[in-house]
């Protein structure tokens, strides 16, 4: 019991023998004054507290746990001389149980802002734009591929074209040339066969002029079958380069369609993804939050005080608590 309070008890039993007014007065300042040392043990308990663990209470709730244990006698004991072993109050225990509190729980997930939901925004606007342009990428390299292969088509039915041309007419060469020889062997012939038969000039010159026409006529009609073989070639040659060549232009119209479908309502493609990215982080936002709160409802069971003071202020994450 402190000095004050046992001098202020001593002068209210003295007036009290006295029998006077100012006994039962002097009894009630000693009760007040022995009230304001126990408020002060109090407060300054939970202030201790408070600087120990790092963790912030308000003006209000500190005063609401002093209200709560200013008439608990069991502080004129000296707490500092139980906090370790013992808590007569249960006041210790209590600040220990919001303490765990933290560790349990966590702290509160932070609302979300105005430049949160812009910055969610922004992150779904870039990944439409990724998304779109590895589209164009994909359709960009299709096209090329597509292209080049058919570049590739035209040089090759050229080159075929023109190793088929030579072919033909080194054939045709060599076959005029074999054609040639054999004019000059059947020339011959006929004029040996006219000697030796006896036969004039001019018959052996009707021979010579007949059978060279024949050859002649057989080279002529050799030519035509190979022109004809080239011109239908040729034709068939154009065909192909003309397939070929449509070919690209479907693929180039295909490839303006697919890149006019990707462009086509992007913007109310970013803005709609835009939206619902947002929307999605509120609604996690606010159900993490409801949660935080059930959970801390939980946890304190009715304990309206110490659920209030909760999350009041961040601990001090400096000093490792």
């Amino acid at each position: 019991m402190g000095t004050a309070l046992i001098i202020a008890l001593v002068a209210a039993a003295v007036l009290a023998a006295a029998g006077g007014v100012m006994g039962v007065v002097g009894y009630e300042q000693a009760s007040q004054n022995n009230k304001e040392a126990t408020d002060y043990s109090l407060e300054q308990f939970i202030r201790n507290w408070m600087a120990e663990n790092g963790i912030t209470l308000s003006e209000e709730q500190i005063k609401a746990l002093v209200d709560e244990y200013s008439d608990d006698r069991d502080f004129m004991l000296k707490p500092e001389t139980w906090g370790d072993t013992s808590d007569p109050n249960g006041l210790a225990a209590r600040l220990e149980y919001l303490k765990n509190a933290y560790d349990q729980l966590g702290e509160i997930p932070d609302a979300l802002t105005a430049e949160d939901l812009a910055r969610i925004q922004e992150e779904a606007y870039n990944e439409i734009d990724a998304e779109n342009q590895r589209l164009l990428d994909l359709y960009n390299q299709s096209f090329a591929n597509s292209e080049t292969q058919l570049q590739n088509a035209l040089l090759e039915n050229s080159a075929m074209f023109g190793d088929y041309r030579n072919q033909v007419l080194t054939n045709e060469a060599m076959r005029q040339q074999a054609i040639a020889g054999s004019v000059r062997f059947e020339l011959d012939r006929q004029q040996r066969n006219a000697i030796t038969r006896g036969a004039s000039a001019a018959q052996r010159l009707v021979a010579g002029i007949n059978s060279q026409l024949g050859l002649q006529a057989q080279s002529a009609q050799q030519a035509l079958d190979t022109s004809n073989a080239l011109a239908q070639n040729l034709l068939a040659h154009r065909q192909a380069q003309q397939g070929v060549r449509n070919d690209y232009l479907t693929l180039q119209n295909q490839h303006n369609r697919d890149i006019a479908s990707i462009l086509a309502g992007q913007a109310e493609r970013r803005y709609n993804y835009g939206q619902e990215r947002k929307q999605g982080s509120i609604r996690d936002n606010e159900y993490a939050r409801n949660t935080w709160y059930d959970d801390r409802s939980e946890y304190f069971k009715g304990d309206s005080l110490l659920e209030n003071a909760y999350g009041y202020g961040r601990r001090n994450k400096n000093n490792g608590l």
